[in-house]
């Protein structure tokens, strides 16, 4: 075919379709024609035949769509009335991910996303191309970079012979990142939807309350009418409570082994190339040079037990696990391993080298101040409608609140040396963005009347990718002129680099 004939999609487009709309309003439809009596067969009639001005749109949407290779870019046309017409220049397309789910698999096709700095949305999607195609894709829009087409990467799992293996997850590590991260709570709340939408919900009730119910049931009964406090009943809330902590955590890790199944990130041709998933197959591609910030994050558990976990943010947002373009680089790499990744993904990064300084001394007082409000508010909410017996509660949480803005300050910090600015923040939950100068798009300083009164400012420091960053370069409680400094060396640092993203 000529490189500048259209081509089209897969005609599988149409059934793809056809089973969106059917997702979106065959359901309604069926309760629609069976909720009325045998008789009454015009419904059911009239019910079958919304399919056909469906499936006429899905073809006419499949024989309307079609892209172009020119010569120096991607041209997409769509739309029947209104027509569409899209040119995306290849050296502004900043990803390429292609997602695999269990019915693409059974037409051997792939949904593929173009990315590019436009703003959190895809610059344009092609849902169903076959694997061809897509290696065609990949070859015309990384050309200009001078890139050999990387088809292996796309159509099979094998590495290719020059291609340097950054982390492979097994399953022990799929399993402790998922023991990490806690996602078990979004699956019970599906969970918990499930039984209320059938009425579930109803009888478990109905069941505890019946006399004869057992243990549980009396236990949930003396919760609910208030009665003395038994012993056991506590021992028992106890128990349950712990079933439901390890319950989320279980489910956490089964969510975590779907998602990220037979994770791998290989860098291959100047390109971070990841795949994973188990139902949802995701093949990613991410030119290793407009990767815009890098956040290392380590809560409590990742410290016990030595790992951390690495995000980036690209221009443009991305698809692959959070939009807008927060994706996860590493879901959990060792502790050890952090430094020399992060030195491969931008080599002006040296962790171990980084002169961090610290916030303005009065940083502690202004977060104390802030947080102490904040308790006071809450505690006097408290005293107000439980009594004086939670004075100690509210002495606690004052105690917290000092606890807590102590730690956070001491943490705060920011650096800029080696061609890189990096702030961290947080002492529970901390995080450590670090970005090339050569990706700052902008940089300002920000004055509250607070920070007025303290002699403080706060420094913004902004890249393409800033809108998605998992952990945002705003670094707050520095001193005016200490702020409009850095400022100033950070602008100019950055004007003596071309931008590259």
């Amino acid at each position: 075919m000529p490189s500048d004939a259209p081509r089209r999609l897969h005609p599988a487009t149409i059934f793809f379709s056809l089973v969106e709309y059917i997702k979106a309003f065959g359901v309604p439809a069926l309760l629609l024609m069976f909720g009325y009596s045998s008789g009454e067969d015009g419904w059911r009639l009239w019910g079958a035949a919304l399919i056909v001005p469906s499936a006429i749109g899905a073809i006419a949407r499949y024989v309307s769509f079609t892209y172009t290779y020119g010569q120096d870019e991607l041209i997409i046309r769509s739309g029947v009335f209104f027509r569409s017409e899209r040119h995306v220049p290849y050296s502004r397309i900043q990803n390429i991910d292609a997602t695999q789910r269990i019915l693409h698999r059974v037409f051997d096709v792939y949904a593929l996303t173009l990315e590019s700095g436009s703003g959190a949305e895809p610059e344009a999607t092609l849902n169903v191309l076959p694997e061809s195609a897509l290696n065609e894709m990949r070859r015309r829009v990384f050309a200009e970079r001078g890139a050999r087409a990387p088809e292996p990467a796309i159509v099979t799992e094998a590495v290719e012979p020059e291609a340097s293996v950054l982390l492979d997850l097994g399953l022990r590590d799929l399993a402790l990142c998922g023991l990490i991260r806690g996602r078990g709570l979004l699956m019970l709340a599906a969970l918990v939807g499930l039984v209320m939408q059938y009425g579930l919900d109803e009888k478990i009730v109905t069941e505890a309350e019946r006399p004869e119910g057992g243990v549980i049931a009396r236990m949930f009964q003396s919760a609910y009418e208030g009665a003395s406090v038994d012993p056991v009943h506590v021992l028992l809330w106890f128990v349950v409570f712990t079933m439901l902590v390890l319950l989320l955590r279980l489910l956490s890790v089964l969510h975590t082994i779907v998602t990220f199944h037979g994770f791998r990130m290989v860098l291959a041709s100047g390109e971070l190339r990841m795949t994973f998933g188990l139902l949802t197959r995701v093949k990613a591609t991410i030119p290793l040079g407009r990767i815009q910030t890098i956040t290392i994050r380590e809560g409590a558990l990742h410290r016990l037990f030595g790992v951390s976990s690495i995000r980036a943010a690209t221009a443009g947002g991305g698809p692959m696990m959070q939009r807008p373009g927060s994706r996860y680089l590493a879901p959990i790499i060792a502790r050890g391993d952090v430094a020399p990744l992060v030195r491969v993904l931008m080599p002006q990064a040296d962790l171990d080298a980084i002169d961090w300084q610290p916030a303005h001394p009065r940083a502690f007082r202004r977060l104390l101040t802030r947080h102490a409000g904040t308790v006071l508010v809450l505690s006097s909410a408290i005293l107000w409608f439980a009594g004086m017996w939670t004075v100690p509660i509210a002495i606690l949480l004052l105690v917290l609140a000092v606890v807590h803005a102590r730690l956070q300050a001491r943490h705060m910090a920011h650096s800029l040396s080696g061609g890189i600015f990096a702030f961290r923040s947080g002492w529970f939950m901390r995080q450590t963005t670090i970005t090339p100068l050569g990706k700052v798009q902008a940089v300002g300083v920000s004055e509250s009347p607070f920070d007025r009164r303290h002699g403080m400012a706060g420094l913004m420091v902004d890249t393409a990718g800033a809108g998605g960053a998992p952990h945002a370069l705003a670094v707050p409680y520095l001193d005016r002129a200490d702020a409009g400094a850095l400022s100033g060396v950070i602008a100019a640092r950055a004007t003596q680099t071309s931008l590259s993203w």
